[in-house]
């Protein structure tokens, strides 16, 4: 009977151990999918000004061309490195809530165990939440357009149309990714419910 006991102790505090292990990854995720936020809004920045300030200063085609080059494939990055963080925090709630739950609850003999988990399955169903999701996603893509908007006009009609058009490709191909890779990460999202 003692032996029980110490075996039903031990698997408990492996799993609380296991438990507090993946929130703890979890917050850091969070955590860095916010900094990436933050990178794109400085970076949205960057642009408005780089639009509004460098005309009347530099030539404007060279700088354009740099910069507008420069933009897509940093927001590009940075979307990619949120949607890594948002697809490993997906699967780690995944595992918390249909592996390692039923686990406490058989230990323990009762099925409320880590609320935390079915609370939070809740909350991303709620209006904010969704619409909170969609305000950060638009934020990630935000400099593409922007950049390849602002490229197509401010650069002369005849200057350079051939890369114009491959870079209106290349931009349009980045951005379409990012918007399947979303969508592959709210499948994720919906696997986890079940």
């Amino acid at each position: 009977m003692n032996t029980q006991q110490n075996q039903k102790s031990n698997s408990n505090d492996i799993y609380l151990e296991e438990y507090k292990a993946l929130r703890d990854e979890i917050l850091l995720r969070a955590r860095e999918k916010n900094r990436t936020i933050n990178h794109v809004i400085l970076l949205i920045s960057a642009l408005i000004v780089a639009i509004w300030q460098i005309p009347g200063r530099i030539e404007p085609e060279r700088t354009y061309i740099i910069f507008l080059l420069i933009v897509p494939l940093i927001s590009f990055m940075l979307a990619l490195i949120y949607c890594w963080h948002d697809l490993m925090i997906a699967s780690i709630g995944g595992y918390i809530n249909q592996l390692l739950r039923p686990k406490l609850a058989e230990l323990y003999g009762k099925e409320d165990i880590l609320g935390w988990e079915r609370y939070l399955q809740k909350c991303r169903q709620s209006f904010s939440w969704k619409t909170m999701s969609f305000l950060n996603r638009v934020i990630l893509v935000l400099p593409i357009p922007i950049s390849t908007i602002s490229l197509l006009v401010l650069m002369e009609p005849f200057f350079l149309s051939s890369i114009k058009i491959t870079l209106l490709i290349f931009n349009f191909l980045m951005f379409v990714c990012i918007l399947i890779i979303f969508l592959l990460i709210d499948r994720k999202y919906l696997k986890i419910k079940q």
